[in-house]
């Protein structure tokens, strides 16, 4: 089942705030495991350790001549032993750090390493990153209107303006990539087609068919498990398509109303697709049923600040959401952190909570009468002593 048995009883509280941030936060993403979250932005890349919410003091430098850090993405190959993360840059380069734990008398301290840098041939802001496992194929895309595969394989895309890239469907042994764009030079339609290239070794074919999906694309998020992808058009909402099969059939749409001016906004699928989130111009993350369309939640990140940049990740089998502002500022930025719970099982938690707090005003007024009792029975033996 996608849908969760009742969706009006899904509720999220705030758990904590990652807080280091200076600046705007353009990029966020939680590794698998749930142990760490990598947040990217005009002062570079952070690694943050969930368990603790603090940030991970041994990483490599600040962002110096790469510029601001405009995407993230946590990969994991077939022989790796752990999760490496990639961010792009402003500037065109694409970097990897890996994890490596440094052995201390308490025992170990988490760090990171940078394993290797390069910036592009054309020199331009990296807009995404896609990681394809089946294939162990890196794939990333830039103002240059091109996409790279395995660092030594480019292609130009004509009048096309990037806005995500993702791996689709398995087609036999191929794999079929996803370029999505804003406008494609179709400005006075307002359609953004979407391409898809198979990949077969090292070779990219021509496009096998572009769709326009009659939108503009600001950011995509993609489940292959459940076939589904989400689109997220600053003018209108988020829109929800089919991704299997010929047809790309839209199967819902949900506005996201625009209070100041359009901006890109992410969007994120979470608790294993069942749920859509999305940011705002005005403060607020919405929370939706993917299935039922309801709205299960508002997250008030800030009173009417642009709220862009949300993931979403499973923690210790919780779901949970992160977002951030993503506003020109020169002030703290910092990440909030929002688990899942049920507004039954907050109920319930706080109707155990009440009961504990009558159980100890009993215990006290029990111990004070006590107290009284004992010391009435002391001035009555005294009393009893002393001579008349």
């Amino acid at each position: 089942m996608d849908n969760h048995p009742a969706d009006k009883k899904i509720d999220y509280r705030l758990q904590g705030k990652l807080v280091g941030h200076a600046g705007a936060i353009f990029a966020l993403s939680v590794r698998e495991d749930g142990k760490f979250a990598a947040s990217g932005g005009t002062d570079g890349t952070k690694v943050w350790d969930l368990t603790t919410f603090h940030s991970i003091a041994e990483v490599p430098a600040a962002p110096d001549i790469r510029g601001a850090t405009t995407c993230l993405k946590w990969i994991k190959r077939d022989d790796d032993v752990s999760e490496a993360m990639v961010y792009g840059s402003q500037t065109g380069y694409l970097v990897c750090w890996q994890q490596d734990d440094m052995r201390t008398k308490d025992g170990k301290t988490a760090r990171f390493k940078e394993i290797w840098c390069r910036q592009l041939n054309d020199p331009s802001e990296i807009t995404g990153i896609a990681f394809d496992e089946s294939t162990n194929r890196l794939a990333i895309y830039s103002l240059s209107a091109k996409m790279v595969l395995k660092e030594v394989l480019s292609k130009k895309i004509a009048k096309c303006t990037p806005a995500a890239i993702a791996f689709g469907e398995m087609h036999g042994n191929e794999r079929e990539l996803l370029i999505f764009g804003v406008h494609c030079g179709l400005v006075e339609q307002i359609l953004t087609p979407v391409f898809r290239y198979t990949v077969r070794g090292l070779e990219v074919s021509t496009a096998a068919e572009a769709w326009n999906l009659g939108c503009k694309i600001s950011a995509v998020a993609v489940d292959h498990s459940k076939g589904i992808m989400c689109i997220d058009d600053p003018s209108t909402g988020v829109h929800l398509y089919r991704l299997n099969g010929a047809e790309r059939e839209l199967l819902n749409s949900f506005p996201v109303c625009v209070k100041k001016r359009r901006r890109v906004r992410q969007v994120a699928l979470a608790d294993a697709g069942r749920v859509i989130v999305s940011g705002s111009d005005h403060g607020t993350v919405y929370v939706r049923s993917r299935r039922a369309g309801n709205l299960l939640a508002k997250l008030q990140v800030d009173t009417d600040e642009f709220v862009q940049t949300v993931t979403a990740s499973d923690i210790a089998g919780i779901p949970t959401i992160f977002a951030a502002k993503s506003c020109d500022m020169s002030g703290s930025n910092d990440i909030f952190v929002y688990l899942q719970t049920t507004k039954t099982t907050r109920r319930f938690v706080e109707k155990i909570g009440a009961m504990c707090t009558s159980l100890v005003w009993y215990i006290v007024v029990f111990a004070a009468m006590a107290f009284v009792y004992d010391k009435l029975g002391d001035l009555a033996t005294l009393k009893y002593l002393l001579p008349m």
